[in-house]
Parts: structure tokens; sequence; C-alpha cells
């Protein structure tokens, strides 16, 4: 063990509690266990001393083991493009195992990687870590609770409780802030996170790009200003599979672009048994859902969010899925309240979806955007979406001008299909709006579909479809039609048709207003 101060100048190309580097030869490997540092360790390093760093127990290991070790302490140092890590600063080619740091981790300068254990690990294996230390920066490349960037290293039971914040810079993750290559299970994070200026951040990690992770938590929240992506686990994912992954805290940035309560953006990859408790609170012109804000391929299924979740003008706003682009969805569910001002499209379950699939799906939150423009139940606007054994049950209410509908606002493309889907939430919209139990504006087939929620407001109203441009067949509505002025254009099914309808039935209260308000052969 070893304890004391330990200062840095500009030249100083490594530091460590207990050893300044860990270098495995040819003459046998470098091995450290049973060890402990308790450090204060500040000052300077070299600038853009890429593979060398700072520690609290090592400041450089090459191809060396260390086992059943830890540090404790301080560890604060400016320079640009460092490597600090409450444990070591920089690892390659060796291996972790039952290793700790509690350090509180502080880097001041641009391009600097920064870890609660470890600042830059590559091709170093780490099995049974924890970091509990608070990591801060200013202008960093990658900082994380426990790793800044990982890149080829597989990670087993890890864990990470501090806060960590990073003030301008690019990947900031309450686990890891890049992991490149490196496949993770057993892995949780509980620190807060804040930033502004960033590129991406997540609850977990920040960027996470070919890996896997199973068994993946996060319950710390995120608040970030101005960020490309923001997640309750993983701000921006690239081609990784996430099996078995939750996130709890809330999520918020004002002027980010894609936020989610689990994951901000999301490309590819097949995702199974994920949840999201924690509210999502996002501004304009952004992607913002329960679940995942911005989702593009990959099939995906087991997913619920129950947090609310809030966008501004111009939004796609989901309660599970702000943006769903040719994706698989199945057996997936949101329960939180959806809301926003001007949205371009607001659903319960996913604000606006391109050529996705859905199947077993559910949601039940109120919908509400009084000046957005497709407003959905279950799904805000959809093209050639596939829609299987869906329901919705929350009240949609909205503005002048929109289209909204109980399951649907705005369904469109010769693909677009419901197939024995229900809505029975209240729709309410004013002037010159297109209102629809289950579906606003449709050129879609729609198949064994039931509406049963009141539909009122000044506009275009329809038990079932309000537009039809399509086909509706074996289908039925039998809620309350409430038309707000004179000689408005209501029917018990469809409100104006101008596409097809058969074996179709109304009743109830639907059945004392005309079945079709106005019908216009083709």
């Amino acid at each position: 063990s070893a304890s004391g101060t330990l200062v840095g100048n500009r030249q100083t190309y490594a530091l460590g509690g207990l050893a300044a580097e860990n270098i495995s030869t040819a003459r046998g490997v470098a091995s450290i266990s049973n060890s402990r540092a308790d450090f204060a360790i500040s000052g300077q390093l070299k600038d853009h001393a890429s593979h060398y760093g700072a520690g609290g127990l090592v400041g450089r290991n090459r191809g060396g083991l260390i086992r059943s070790s830890g540090s404790q302490g301080t560890l604060s140092l400016s320079g640009h493009g460092m490597n600090l890590g409450g444990l070591v600063g920089y690892s390659s080619a060796g291996g972790l195992a039952d290793v700790s740091a509690s350090v509180d981790v502080s880097g001041n300068g641009q391009r600097g990687l920064y870890g609660g254990l470890i600042g830059l690990n590559v091709n170093s294996g780490i099995a049974h870590a924890t970091a509990s230390g608070k990591v801060r920066g200013t202008d960093a490349e990658a900082l994380g609770g426990l790793i800044g960037r990982n890149l080829n290293a597989a990670i087993n039971n890890a864990s990470a409780h501090g806060d960590v914040s990073l003030q301008a810079g690019r990947y900031l993750g309450g686990l890891i802030g890049h992991n490149q290559a490196g496949n993770l299970a057993n892995v949780s994070a509980s620190g807060n996170l804040s930033g502004g200026s960033l590129l991406q951040a997540g609850g977990l990690i920040g960027l996470n790009a070919n890996a896997s992770l199973v068994n993946a938590s996060a319950k710390g929240n995120v608040a970030t200003r101005g960020a490309e992506a923001v997640g309750g686990l993983l701000g921006e994912n690239l081609y990784g599979s996430v099996i078995n992954g939750s996130a709890s805290g809330e999520v918020t940035d004002g002027s980010g672009k894609t936020l989610g309560g689990l994951i901000g953006s999301n490309l590819g990859g097949n995702h199974s048994n994920l949840k999201a408790s924690g509210w999502v609170n996002a501004g304009a012109n952004s992607d913002v859902g329960g679940l995942i804000g911005h989702n593009r391929g990959g099939n995906h299924s087991t997913l619920a969010a129950s947090g609310n979740v809030t966008g501004g003008k111009g939004s796609r706003v989901g309660g599970l899925v702000g943006y769903n682009d040719a994706a698989s969805l199945t057996n997936v569910s949101a329960s939180g309240n959806v809301s926003a001002s001007g949205s371009r499209a607001i659903g319960g379950l996913i604000g606006s979806d391109l050529r996705g699939s859905l199947m077993l799906a559910s949601s039940h939150g109120i919908v509400n955007d009084k000046t957005g423009h497709n407003l959905g139940g279950l799904v805000g606007r959809g093209e050639n979406t596939s829609i299987r054994s869906a329901k919705a049950s929350g009240a949609v209410s909205g503005g002048a001008g929109i289209r909204a509908g109980g399951l649907v606002g705005s369904l469109e493309g010769w693909q677009a299909l419901i197939l024995g889907a229900s809505a029975g939430g209240d729709v309410t919209a004013g002037y010159d709006s297109y209102i629809g139990g289950l579906v606003g504006f449709s050129t879609a087939t729609i198949s064994g579909a039931s509406a049963s929620g009141k539909v009122g407001g000044s506009g275009l109203l329809g038990g079932l479809v309000a537009w039809n441009q399509g086909n509706v067949m074996g289908s039925s509505a039998s809620g309350r039609l409430e038309p707000q002025i004179p000689n408005q254009i209501h029917g018990g099914l469809i409100g104006i048709n101008f596409g097809w309808q058969s074996w179709n039935s109304v009743y109830g209260a639907a059945a004392t207003v005309p079945m079709i308000g106005r019908h216009y052969n083709l």
C-alpha cells in the first residue's frame, strides 16, 4: 500500500499512487495484486501523451494484470489529451479483476479521456469492478463513471455510483463515455449526469457502437443542454443489441435533438426486454420517446415505457418511440401521458412511423397538443405502417386544423394496414380538423377494427374514420358523435368516404346518426 501526495508538471507522462507504469515484457507478465493506494494527485500532465496517463493506483498499465486492488483519494489534473482514471489512467492488452476506486476525478483540457476507474481501456478485459467517485471534466473527448473510452474489451459485473458531469465535449456516460466493440454483461450505473454542448450522453453509456449489452441498468437523472442524443441508458446506440435493459431516471434537454427514456438515438441492433420509467422532457425540433427518441431499423420485442413525455414545436413525440423508421416492434406498450406544443406528430406509443411494423402494441396515456398536426392514441402519423393486434385507451385532444384519431392521427401509403385493432379513448379537436374514433385521415386498409370513444369537435367527424380514402372492412364503431356547429359533416362509421367500405357496422350511440356522413364514388 501507499499514500501521500503527487504533483505532476508539463513534462510528466505518467503518474500513479502505487506505480507510474506497470508493463509486461518478454521476460514475464507484470502483476499487481492485493494492493491499495490513497493519494491526492494534482498538477499537470504532458499534452497529448495518448499512451500514458494518471491513475489512483497506476498511471499506465501495458499488458499487466491487476487483481484484488483498489484506490481512494483525489485526482485533479490539467493538460490536453490526458487519460485520467481513479485506478488506472491508461490500460492496454492487460486485465483487471476484483478492483475498485473511490476517487474523485477532475480533468481540465481538450480531448481528454476521464473515468472513475480507467481513462482509456484498450483490449483489457475487466471483471468485478466498481467505481464510486465523482468524475468531472471540461472539453473532454469521453467521460464515464467507470471508464472514459473502452475499446475492444469485454466487461462483466461492473458498476459506477458517482455523479458525472462534462461541460463541453463529446461523450458522457454514467458507466462509460464511449464504448466501441466491447461487450458488456451485468453492468449498472446510479449517478446523476449533467453536461452541456455534448454529442451523446447516457445514464450508462454515451455512445455504444458494435457492442452487445446483457443485464444493463441505470438509475440516475440525465440533464444536458443542446446534446445530439440523450438517453436514460444509452445516448446513441449503433448496431449494438441490448437484452434486459432498464432505466429509471428523468431525461431532460430543452434544446437536444433526440431524447429517450432508455436510448436517445438507435440504429440497428435487435433489442428485447427493455423498460424505462423516467419522465422525458424535450424542446423544439426534437425526436423524443419514453423509451427511444429516434429508432431506425432492427427487430425489437417486449418493450415498455411508463414515464410522461413532453416535446416542443416541430417535434415528433411518442410514449415509447418518437420517430420509428423501418423497424419491427412486437409486444410493446406505453402508459405515460404524452404532450407537446406544436408538434409535427404525437402519439401515445409512437409519434411518427415510416415503414414500421407494430404487433401486440398498446398505449394507455392521454395525448394532448392544442397546436400540433397529427395526434393519435397509438401513432400520431404513419406512412406505410403496419399495425396488427393493437389497442389504445387514452383520450386524444388537439386544436384546429389537425388530424386526430383514437388509434392513429394520419395513416397513409398503399402498404399501410390496420388489422385487429381497437381504440377506446375520446377524441376531440377544433375547426377544420379530421377527427376519428380510430383514424383521423386514412388511405390505408383497415380490417377487424373498432372504436368506442366519443368523437367531438367542430371539424369532420367519423366514429371510426373521419376521412377514408382507403378500404374499411369488417369493422365497427359505437361511440357518440358530438358535432359543434350546424350542418357539420359527421358519420357513425365514416365522416367522408372516398374509398371502399364493406361488412361494417355501427351500434350504440354511433347508430343514431348516418353511418357515412358523405360518400363520393371513385
